[in-house]
């Protein structure tokens, strides 16, 4: 054999040994990525559930609401606020019965949305 041929065996069986190292390196890449994004699909599917768990408990609470207050039963948008021991009324964000529950000890307040052109004229005629 020649020292060409040799030289050549050399450099075959190092590339394959690097190509083999590299393959390995990428598969347990890959294979770490599939776990994570696994974790983020098992994350969002959790996070799926316990949005459609809340959203008929919404729903159900607002037509609560609707029934109770007659007012409200025309569908018209209406705005939910709490008033704490201050007094000062603030925008109930969440319209769940669990955030009801959890601003007991404050007062409710249920206001149909007033329209802009009403709130022109109302102005106006307050000038």
């Amino acid at each position: 054999m020649s020292k060409s041929d040799m030289l050549r065996g050399i450099i075959t069986e190092k590339l394959s040994t690097a190509a083999r190292e590299i393959l390995a390196v990428v598969e347990r890449t890959v294979t770490d990525y599939e776990k994570e994004a696994s974790a983020f699909r098992q994350e969002i599917d959790r996070q799926r559930r316990q949005l459609e768990l809340l959203q008929p408990q919404e729903m159900v609470f607002l037509d609560l609401l609707r029934s109770t207050f007659p007012q409200l039963a025309a569908g018209e948008p209406f705005d939910i606020f709490i008033a704490d021991k201050s007094r000062s009324l603030k925008p109930l964000a969440v319209k769940t019965p669990e955030e009801i529950c959890r601003a007991r000890n404050q007062n409710l307040y249920v206001c149909l949305k007033v329209k802009p052109d009403f709130l022109l004229l109302l102005e106006n005629f307050m000038m």
